[in-house]
């Protein structure tokens, strides 16, 4: 509910975004936008990782251990800023990345809305609310691949691409996804894309002795130990697998017409490499979260096709209109319904508890810390019994 609560107005004013003029927006946005930080800010403490991310920091103990540097520093920045107050620096926390992000969206001609509600209904239980780390990576990659695309300095987009790792480590996949796209042949590009990615996956598989090897000399390699200690690999192949494989299929076949719009061949050459990482990540859990930077461009992609200066955004004049946006619906809808078929969610669908005054009480939230960290603790022994 907490996500259709902010989604629904977003929708219903997409479809007359076009007919607005320039005040209009930057009213409209600031709104949005102001909405979406204390909304995010008042729900924050829902669910179980932020807990985690609070007695960490409260504690200031082997933060460096835990966190990226990068990430350790910018809250330690935002904590002094806000006094040591928790609720204070995730509300900065929010403004600065819902900030960055619509300023980047004003640089192109996009329908706002339909993005921000497409990216609420794919990540807003998750990568916005939980990973804070993440979100303010894919934040930094999303600029970075805008700029790219305009001013096509690599320099400066492995510059973005280093920043956001030292947030999240996974933005490092962002340096080979952009080699595999600067390859000049179209079948060329397929053929490695699929094999690089096929082999990557196979070592993940097959070699986790050399993985833990390589864990104990590099940071990158220790994290995806983790992530496969958490979540161990096993061969499943589920609804959203089956929907990017189609993409995948058609992105194959059809690829000569595709990148026929220079503009967006970059865009839509990332998503692919995205798309066949994704095929993977039913048996490898974490390979999920690596995508997360190919999906923001996916859902920003798509959003560029909703014209601003047409009566219907979703004006079907071909069944290829037809079917990307039938696409895209049933991806979106797959997303959203995903999370909670997951029977370890931390925030059910029915919870709307917004902590607007607690949020700032120091006292209260560690308080409330406390109380969601030994529940996991006895969730966990009750799991090893």
């Amino acid at each position: 509910m907490f996500i259709l609560m902010n989604v629904i107005p977003l929708l219903l004013l997409s479809l007359i975004w076009g007919r607005f003029n320039s005040r209009s927006k930057n009213f409209l946005r600031f709104l949005i936008w102001g909405v979406l930080i204390i909304s995010y800010t008042t729900f924050y403490l829902n669910g179980v990782d932020w807990s985690i991310y609070y007695t960490r920091f409260a504690e200031d103990a082997d933060l460096y251990l835990a966190f990226e540097p990068g990430f350790v520093l910018y809250f330690k920045t935002l904590l002094f800023i806000a006094g040591q107050n928790f609720g204070f620096a995730l509300l900065l926390f929010y403004t600065i990345t819902f900030a960055l992000l619509g300023y980047n969206l004003t640089k192109v001609k996009i329908n706002e809305p339909l993005f921000i509600s497409a990216l609420l209904m794919v990540f807003g239980y998750t990568l916005i609310l939980e990973q804070l780390r993440q979100f303010i990576a894919c934040v930094i990659i999303f600029a970075a691949m805008i700029n790219y695309s305009r001013n096509h300095s690599l320099t400066r987009l492995l510059a973005g691409v280093i920043l956001a790792a030292t947030m999240h480590i996974s933005a490092l996949i962002i340096i080979p996804a952009i080699f595999l796209c600067k390859v000049k042949s179209r079948k060329s590009f397929i053929f490695i894309t699929v094999l690089a990615i096929s082999l990557f996956a196979f070592l993940l598989i097959f070699g986790i002795k050399l993985i833990a090897l390589l864990a104990q000399f590099n940071f990158a390699f220790k994290k995806i130990l983790f992530y496969i200690d958490q979540n161990p690999i096993s061969l499943q192949f589920g609804w959203l697998n089956i929907l990017v494989l189609i993409f995948v299929i058609f992105y194959v076949f059809y690829a000569s017409q595709i990148e026929k719009q220079e503009s967006l061949r970059l865009f839509n050459r990332f998503i692919f490499v995205g798309a066949v990482i994704y095929l993977y990540s039913g048996a490898i859990t974490f390979l999920t979260r690596v995508t997360f930077y190919f999906i923001f461009v996916a859902i920003f992609v798509f959003s560029l096709y909703a014209k601003e200066n047409i009566k219907r955004i979703f004006a079907v004049k071909t069944y290829n209109t037809l079917f990307l946006n039938l696409y895209f619906f049933v991806f979106l809808l797959f997303c959203f319904m995903s999370y909670f078929r997951n029977p370890l969610a931390p925030v059910s669908f029915g919870n709307m508890n917004y902590y607007a005054a607690t949020i700032f009480d120091e006292r209260e939230v560690g308080r409330i810390a406390s109380t969601v960290l030994d529940k996991a603790l006895d969730g966990e022994s009750n799991n090893v019994q």
